[in-house]
């Protein structure tokens, strides 16, 4: 299969250049958001510039954080290389009626006295 009909995670860069139009248009989002259960948050793809055959480049687009635009106006997408990228938007739990909720911390019950 060639690497321009893969699906599998990569940087921003890889996600996008493997796409039509360079990914405008398109929904990326980081795979640690779902991770974290944070769901509905992405990146809408404004505009992209790639080099070195569509590993690395620069990309802008509105971000969607928990189903709201935050972005005013297209800005530089950044962690691009830094953290593994999809196609879409995030996935987890969130409790909308409760939104200030903190979770419990796994670890050791605090047992000191």
């Amino acid at each position: 299969r060639p690497p321009s009909l893969s699906k599998n995670p990569g940087n921003l860069y890889e996600v996008l250049s493997r796409t039509p139009l360079g990914g405008v248009g398109r929904h990326v989002y980081q795979t640690r958001w779902t991770t974290k259960k944070i769901p509905d948050c992405y990146w809408k793809v404004t505009r992209t510039q790639f080099k070195c055959e569509g590993k690395h480049g620069k990309a802008w687009g509105l971000l969607f954080w928990k189903g709201k635009q935050v972005s005013e106006q297209p800005e530089r997408i950044r962690g691009s290389l830094k953290y593994s990228w999809n196609e879409g938007r995030s996935e987890g739990v969130w409790d909308y009626e409760n939104p200030n909720a903190k979770r419990a911390k796994k670890g050791k019950p605090n047992t000191s006295e």
